[in-house]
């Protein structure tokens, strides 16, 4: 099952051109989940996007890591290796806003 966009719309008269782009881009859920080893998210940054970027953050929302990400079709890879065990909270954010939000488990 693909992962559906999330879509937000702006009451500024310049909305059209963040709906749009934040429309075209999506981030799956890490795979494997939990996972101990690695594990890879798949993602879409629209061709119009400035900047964008996974954050992994702790439960108390401190990013303790960032991916930068090339526009359009992509892949990064997550080493549990860095992280301690327990439950993270990842974001796509492109241009600054925060496109959608997932969990991911290290064991």
């Amino acid at each position: 099952m693909l992962p559906q966009p999330i879509t937000t719309k702006s009451v500024a008269q310049n909305s059209s051109s963040i709906s749009n782009t934040i429309d075209e881009a999506y981030m799956s859920q890490n795979a494997p989940n939990p996972f101990s080893g690695e594990a890879e998210i798949r993602y879409q940054v629209p061709q119009t996007a400035i900047s964008a970027y996974i954050g992994i953050y702790n439960l108390n929302g401190l990013q303790i890591q960032q991916y930068p990400l090339e526009k359009g079709a992509g892949t990064i890879t997550i080493s549990a290796g860095n992280l301690s065990s327990g439950i993270y909270i990842y974001s796509l954010i492109i241009d600054g806003e925060e496109v959608e939000t997932r969990r991911m488990v290290v064991q």
